[in-house]
């Protein structure tokens, strides 16, 4: 049994009332009973609630085991009596069509008395949201967005949620649970809680005080730290989250950068931080302790553009841009993935004039400029293998004072903040070109200024090795916790394995009983699957699969035929397309994966107990040879590359161990770093966490996970206590969004077991399956 964990954050769209129906077609199982004090009998009482914005039918359950389907609005009471004294947990165990529903409170104790209390609440779901500082109203804005059609509605009134004075940036945590602003006129940051069905904000206690004008506010991608740059203070604030409550704690003092720091930014695998400096004309280069997220400086400023005014770094975490609005270019850096010192590529780019921001697309494929003096935006096209940009077309005209932009998760849309004309500005993104053509405009308050986009719905894609079929489950972003959707969707006659392409909007799962792939459409609501077409032809016995980070090609690993193929993704359709001929590999090909940069592909055979390399080709997709194979251990299982892509990891199901890699950073070959770490017995699967500083194993034979440390800077792994029990047979292992929770498939219990992960040590603690 496969996962493919899909967690989506960023987006930005509302419902329209009514976007979603559904009849009602069962009955209220409810009855409200209490069983009173006979004597020598024992007290028992019931739980029970309100029921309250249903369209369609919802199943409630009590402490794991009582459901109650509810298809109408009313009271409500479960069956099943509970004796004095006892807890209670009251969860959603299905729900409605396009509705997602919450109870509150949803636990307690009984004391001496029915439970009446419960508030069962359903509204329409939304899964993409925007969230927009307008300076004029002191208020974030949230709109909804339409992945299909790209449309805003509002989650809020005229006004917003209020925040401090002049909320000039807008931050969201990875988990879409949390969003952060700073207020330039109060010196703040106010936080705030999203609700996870309707993407409304809730205001999260006092605001904390940062430093003297703050300018840009930013979450690091664990989703435990932020950190504001201070633009008359010249410094960076540090704070930690409460990853419960979503409140902030100031880590130490601030630290001293250049003068009059406008934006800053957080790597991928947040390990550094970077603050471009406008009036220095330069950018600071921070190093994140991972145990307490205070910041040390990496070297000295590196000189950029004139009035840098905009910092991003891209997904794969090897080059960061720089908007210089004086001299209206970017500067493009390519970024020392070991220390994070930066290196200019090239020479500056024109943009258009007075570039305020910078976006980088989805794919990783094309960055947008932002020129709130020029009223336009320029699309450039991304060089993989460089980062060096390259104008596209020309600019397009947004009519107005353009300050910020995002792009909703699907890569399908992009929105701009127009503060001169007080709206939000919405793009159509021609998925092969870039290009962005202006298709709707929507009021956004008073001096509309940063934006940023989030997706609050995720799901989880499991083969079920019982049923030959793949599940569905709706994760919780508070808790980890799963929810099973839907059941059983065909997916050839053994599937083996899915992926799912980086925009969320497609999965994709091998069958190595049929030999093909299947393709299937996300509801971006639900999680439910569509097939799409039929399947298609893969090699002889197919088991693995991936997507590359462009979500523009999918790769399979045929065991049988010792070979991988090759297919294109319609970025329209899903449908798939073979890219010439499969190519060869060593014997008994099992297992494939891509480097988060796409340029390099490996291959694990378990049958001549080695490893492939391949490099990507950026225009087709097409697969050629690196080099020879490296030796993979014995019975080589899977094999996993750390998220700065300087090492890879191999597990070998017959030795029992795991070999290190170095990957050469111009070709992708691998060099074997020390001897293998002994991991249990029959380990089958090994992957990084998103931080690349712990290593774990899934240990089929002994039941067990194995956890390793990586040393930063030579990739050697350290064991991490002892192995973990983890089911019966286990055979994956995946992360959240942020890294706090790690899922488990087990094949022969057929289960998925959950874990919270410490972000310090390591460490796994279970919480259920």
């Amino acid at each position: 049994m496969r996962i493919a964990l899909r967690c989506f954050a960023l987006s930005l769209f509302t419902l329209l009332s009514g976007f979603f129906s559904a009849s009602c077609s069962c009955s209220s199982s409810s009855s409200n009973s209490n069983a009173g004090t006979a004597p020598g009998t024992t007290s028992t009482f019931t739980v029970g609630g309100t029921l309250t914005g249903l369209t369609g039918t919802v199943v409630l359950q009590l402490n794991g085991g009582d459901d109650l389907t509810l298809s109408t609005d009313g009271p409500f009471t479960f069956a099943t009596a509970l004796v004095d004294g006892t807890t209670y947990d009251v969860t959603v165990l299905t729900e409605p069509v396009g509705q997602g529903c919450t109870v509150t409170p949803n636990s307690g104790t009984i004391a001496g008395a029915n439970v009446t209390n419960l508030v069962a609440t359903c509204s329409s779901q939304v899964a993409f949201m925007l969230y927009v500082g307008t300076v004029g109203n002191d208020s974030v804005r949230a709109f909804a967005v339409d992945p299909t059609t790209g449309a805003l509605s509002t989650v809020f009134g005229k006004i917003g949620e209020k925040t401090g004075d002049s909320p000039i940036s807008v931050a969201v945590d990875p988990t879409g649970r949390f969003v952060y602003t700073a207020n330039l006129g109060t010196d703040d940051v106010t936080s705030f809680r999203i609700d996870s069905v309707t993407g409304s904000l809730s205001l999260l206690g006092p605001n904390v005080s940062a430093g003297t004008e703050p300018r840009c506010v930013a979450v690091d991608p664990t989703g435990r730290f932020v950190y504001v740059a201070n633009g008359a203070s010249n410094d960076v604030s540090s704070f930690r989250i409460d990853s419960s409550t979503g409140a902030l704690t100031a880590l130490g003092g601030p630290v001293p950068v250049g003068t009059a720091p406008e934006s800053i930014a957080v790597d991928p695998t947040g390990r550094f931080v970077y603050v471009a400096n406008m009036l220095s004309h330069d950018v600071t280069t921070f190093a994140i302790d991972q145990a307490s997220g205070l910041l040390t400086e990496v070297g000295n400023e590196v000189a950029c553009g004139p009035g840098p005014e905009a910092i991003a770094v891209d997904a794969s975490g090897r080059t960061v841009y720089v908007a210089n609005s004086f001299s209206g270019d970017v500067t493009t850096f390519g970024m020392d993935r070991a220390t994070g010192a930066l290196v200019e590529v090239g020479t500056a780019v024109m943009a258009g004039f007075g570039p305020e921001a910078i976006e980088l697309g989805v794919t990783s494929r094309f960055a947008y400029a932002v020129n709130g003096l020029g009223q336009d935006l320029t699309t450039f096209a991304v060089d993989r293998d460089t980062g060096a940009i390259s104008e596209v077309g020309s600019e397009v005209d947004s009519n107005g004072r353009t300050v910020d932009a995002a792009m909703e998760l699907t890569g399908g849309f992009l929105y701009a903040t127009q503060s001169s004309s007080d709206e939000l500005r919405s793009f159509q993104v021609d998925r092969l070109t870039g290009e962005l053509t202006l298709f709707d405009s929507v009021p956004c308050g008073i001096q509309p200024q940063s934006i940023v986009a989030t997706r609050i719905r995720r799901f989880a894609f499991v083969i079920d090795s019982a049923s030959k079929a793949v599940n569905v489950f709706a994760t919780d972003n508070q808790t980890g916790s799963l929810r099973l959707v839907e059941t059983e969707l065909s997916a050839g006659t053994n599937p083996t394995a899915v992926a799912v392409e980086r925009t969320g909007r497609f999965a994709f799962a091998v069958s190595s009983g049929s030999d093909d792939v299947s393709t299937f459409r996300i509801d971006p609501f639900t999680g439910a699957l569509t097939q799409v077409g039929v399947p298609i032809s893969a090699g002889s016995e197919a088991r693995s699969i991936c997507t590359d980070p462009s979500g523009r090609f999918v790769y399979v690993a045929n065991f049988d035929g010792g070979s991988v193929t090759t297919f294109r993704i319609d970025e329209n359709l899903g449908v798939l397309t073979e890219v010439g001929s499969a190519i060869a590999a060593g014997r008994g090909s099992g297992f494939i994966t891509v480097d988060v940069a796409g340029r390099f592909a490996y291959v694990a055979n378990f049958d001549s107990d080695d490893i492939s390399t391949f490099a990507i080709d950026d225009e087709t997709g097409a697969l050629s040879k690196v080099g020879s194979e490296v030796a993979g251990g014995d019975g080589p299982t899977s094999i996993s590359l750390d998220p700065t892509g300087r090492f890879a990891y191999s597990s070998s199901f017959e030795s029992d161990d795991v070999t290190s890699y170095s990957v050469d950073p111009a070709t992708g070959s691998l060099t074997e770093i020390g001897s293998a770490q002994s991991a249990g017995d029959g380990p089958v699967f090994v992957t990084a966490d998103l931080t690349g500083r712990f290593l774990y194993v899934a240990n089929q034979l002994a039941n067990s996970v194995t956890t390793f440390r990586i040393n930063s800077d030579t990739g050697a792994l350290t064991p991490v206590g002892p192995e973990l029990p983890a089911g019966d047979t286990p055979e994956s292992i995946t992360f959240d969004a942020a890294g706090r929770f790690a899922y488990v498939t087990s094949g022969a219990s057929n289960d998925v077991m959950q874990f919270e992960v410490d972000p310090e040590m390591g460490a796994l603690t279970q919480l259920g399956n």
